[in-house]
């Protein structure tokens, strides 16, 4: 399934509450495309998070410095990760669950590329991290190793 299909459920008959979101950027849908204020209703349950498996953060780039324009790809937000970020490894995150990553890209750039599976190896979305967070802090191995 194509990420732009990966759309929130439709609101069930409840009261439902809302938060208003000022700016898009700020929106906690991961799969919002809307580049104005709105209303956000939080529908899906959320899964909860393994003691075992590193949690990361992801957010929207800021729409005028977002090195992928086009593309519907998040940026890890942790200041560090706990651990190096590498292809295969099993991460959580917010409203998704455990995810696997899977490199599809880093060339020059000073972001690498994951896209992200679920355990039916569905991709649900796509995240970019630093490069250099994709390396041990001590030790340094070389980034083909790791990712």
């Amino acid at each position: 399934m194509p990420l732009s299909q990966l759309l929130s459920p439709p609101p069930t008959p409840s009261s439902l509450a809302g938060t208003h979101v000022k700016k898009p950027q700020e929106c906690p849908n991961i799969h919002c495309a809307m580049r104005e204020s709105h209303d956000f209703i939080d529908l899906p349950p959320h899964p909860s998070h393994p003691p075992h498996i590193q949690k990361i953060t992801i957010n929207r780039f800021i729409t005028d410095a977002n090195p992928f324009p086009n593309l519907n790809r998040w940026e890890v937000t942790d200041r560090v990760p706990h651990a190096p970020l590498t292809n295969g490894q099993n991460v959580f995150v917010e409203r998704f669950g455990v995810l696997t990553l899977r490199t599809i890209e880093s060339g020059d750039s000073p972001w690498v590329v994951f896209r992200c599976t679920d355990k039916d190896k569905e991709v649900r979305l796509e995240i970019v991290a630093r490069k250099e967070w994709c390396k041990k802090h001590r030790g340094w191995f070389p980034l083909s190793f790791l990712c």
